[in-house]
């Protein structure tokens, strides 16, 4: 899938995005959703309104996780979308998502737990670098 740009503006749409949307067919709504960098992150409710959406029966839903990337070029914003089962190459999707909607790409939410990982350990690093610091400033003032 491609690219979508629009005329309108970032916050327009983010908007827009997570507006509910219905057809005969189905009705999707956003349960929740985090805005990572250029990447929004969302939780996706989609109800069939007949049988056969998404393999559903009429009235069934399925939730999932939902990734959009954002990006600018000289009209306006644009994005492209895509699905947990799609496997994107973006890691950065809230903890909390995993465990609202149902398992689509394993390999993807072990990406997502060692991203958040890696940056909860970044954090930390930088946390005790930054006491190290404060501590040393503080036997620098004592020796003068």
């Amino acid at each position: 899938m491609g690219w979508l740009f629009t005329d309108l503006s970032r916050t327009a749409l983010i908007n827009d995005l997570l507006q509910p949307r219905e057809s005969e067919y189905a009705r999707r709504e956003t349960l929740d959703s985090a805005d990572r960098d250029n990447v929004l992150w969302s939780v996706v409710r989609i109800t069939a309104l007949q049988d056969g959406v998404a393999h559903l029966k009429a009235g069934q839903y399925l939730d999932f996780i939902r990734c959009d990337l954002l990006d600018r070029d000289q009209y306006g914003w644009g994005c492209k979308s895509m699905e947990e089962a799609m496997g994107p190459c973006y890691y950065s999707c809230p903890l909390e998502f995993l465990d609202m909607t149902p398992v689509q790409c394993q390999s993807w939410r072990d990406q997502v737990r060692r991203h958040h990982a890696l940056v909860l350990h970044g954090e930390r690093e930088a946390a005790k670098a930054r006491a190290l610091a404060a501590f040393a400033d503080k036997l620098v003032d004592r020796a003068d």
